[in-house]
């Protein structure tokens, strides 16, 4: 039996995919206290009136579009985003937001795996169960070390901003990369439908992709795995599509209010950024590593399941030793331009951005460290190889153990460290009884939201919302979180009182 065939690998392939399975029971089981907020009601407010008036979803999506134009013209230009934003879940009814957390797991699980499987198997020629399980590696850190837990999983609008635009890019990488080792047209339809759709998204997803296509490209190049042909310009057609939905993104006249009346273009201000997107990058992989310091537990991980287990994929695979070998010092600098990109839109319009951006620059870190790992582990590896420089069994087996102790050293001090991980934080948060006293308290709202009365007086929530996200109505009906929920359920005003004289003047 060829050795890369060995059930022993798809046995701890499964153990990998349960144990991942395993940690998002708690993540998806705080899904049934996700209730909208803020951003949800002001965007939504819309549709969610439209839907309740005719019951179709059709209107509401007309009137999701309609406002899209009027945000486009006074607030922000991402066109898609905000167009999705206004069909949030709980437009359609009051507890449909609980689906939320699973439509942005399954786009992450989607979006990581796709890419695991087109880089790392097909053209790295990593074993699939060697692949299956380094995926699992990178979602685990994806998800359980994700900085901002309510922007990656449990809030629609922060979710639909910046995760699904991330993962958009990662299925135009891999569409870009099908299209130049295979070129299939329908790899290049979709990559067009994939750029066009990240033109009017969150800006930092929209560069990572056409770069990301640019290097791949140059790199295939300059190792000659394949000469340049005619068809290689047809890529020009999906940048062009992107280039134009951001055309029209940046063009918005809202971009103005929101950025400011100086938003606009500079060759210095363009200069300035460059060189301040490796700064940042540099200083943020600190700061990831410093925070969320069980990830170098898994990054080890991964460095163990590669040398221990990938011992036979791809060794006769066409190009591969060319992509460990030839220019290793190119490949390495493309993946950290690659990944200081991200924080060029940011730096540029030098404006407070949201805490979902963050998880963009985590994700892009995440999967810099992995594929920069496994690349530099590879080419040391086939280096010895090629040289035929055999290593004894014994010797190997010494390795593996090194190598297991190290992990298992790593994680025991790191272990404190998985107090921030997604997994607990959402345990703590019902083990504690808050997320039951959260839902409780959001259904009151809600019911309350939903009589005759147009002016509401609601208690307030308390501020123990766990992973969520709860920007709840003030005492002043004018405040904005005010106003939006009062425009979402259609009433004159809404305004919040302590908790406790609410209920003491309701249960006289």
């Amino acid at each position: 039996m060829n050795r890369k065939d060995h059930p022993a690998k798809w046995i701890l392939a499964a153990l990998a995919i349960a144990a991942l399975a395993l940690s998002l029971l708690p993540v998806l089981y705080v899904a049934q206290y996700d209730f909208a907020t803020g951003d949800d009601y002001a965007f939504g407010a819309f549709a969610h009136l439209a839907f309740r008036e005719t019951h179709s979803v059709w209107a509401a999506v007309k009137a999701s579009a309609a406002h899209t134009r009027e945000i486009y013209y006074t607030w922000q230009g991402t066109w898609l985003s905000v167009f999705l934003f206004g069909l949030q879940p709980e437009v359609f009814g009051d507890r449909l937001y609980v689906i939320t957390p699973f439509i942005m797991v399954a786009v992450t699980v989607l979006g990581f795996a796709a890419f695991c499987h087109h880089f790392l198997q097909k053209r790295l020629g990593i074993d699939r169960p060697v692949t299956i399980i380094l995926a699992v590696l990178i979602l685990t850190a994806v998800i359980q070390l994700v900085p901002t837990k309510a922007f990656g999983i449990y809030w629609y609008n922060g979710a639909t901003h910046y995760v699904v635009p991330y993962v958009l890019m990662l299925f135009s990488l891999v569409c870009g990369s099908a299209f130049l080792t295979e070129g299939r047209r329908r790899d290049l339809i979709l990559l067009i439908l994939l750029q066009t759709a990240l033109g009017g998204m969150s800006y930092p997803a929209a560069i990572g992709a056409p770069l990301g296509i640019a290097f791949l490209w140059i790199f295939r190049s300059i190792i000659r795995e394949r000469k340049p042909m005619h068809r290689d310009l047809w890529l020009f057609l999906p940048f062009a599509a992107e280039l134009a939905g951001l055309a029209i993104s940046a063009a918005a006249p809202g971009n103005k209010v929101r950025g400011g009346s100086d938003f606009g273009f500079s060759m210095s201000r363009a200069a300035r950024t460059i060189a301040e997107c490796f700064v940042q990058s540099g200083s943020h992989a600190l700061r990831y590593l410093r925070e969320e310091s069980f990830l170098l537990v898994l990054l080890l991980a991964g460095a163990a399941v590669f040398l221990a287990l990938d011992t036979e994929g791809g060794a006769s695979l066409p190009g591969r030793v060319a992509m460990f070998q030839s220019h290793r010092g190119t490949a390495l600098i493309m993946l950290a331009v690659w990944n200081a990109s991200f924080y060029a839109p940011e730096l540029y319009a030098g404006v407070s951005v949201s805490e979902g951006v963050d998880n963009t620059y985590y994700y892009s870190f995440v999967l810099s460290c992995f594929i920069g790992m496994i690349y530099c582990l590879g080419w040391i590896r086939d280096a010895v190889r090629r040289r035929h420089r055999a290593v004894s069994l014994r010797s190997r087996a010494w390795i593996y153990v090194l190598l297991a102790i190290l992990v298992a050293g790593s994680a025991y001090l790191a272990r404190h460290s998985l107090k921030a991980s997604t997994a607990y934080v959402c345990l703590d948060f019902v083990r504690s009884g808050k997320a039951e006293d959260f839902r409780q308290q959001m259904l009151l709202q809600q019911r309350l939201l939903e009589t005759k009365e147009k002016d509401v007086v609601i208690p307030g929530t308390n501020a123990y919302d766990g992973p969520l996200l709860n920007m709840s109505a003030e005492e002043d009906p004018k405040a904005w979180t005010s106003e939006v929920i009062a425009r979402f359920y259609g009433k004159d005003s809404v305004r919040s009182m302590n908790s406790d004289q609410w209920h003491a003047m309701h249960t006289e």
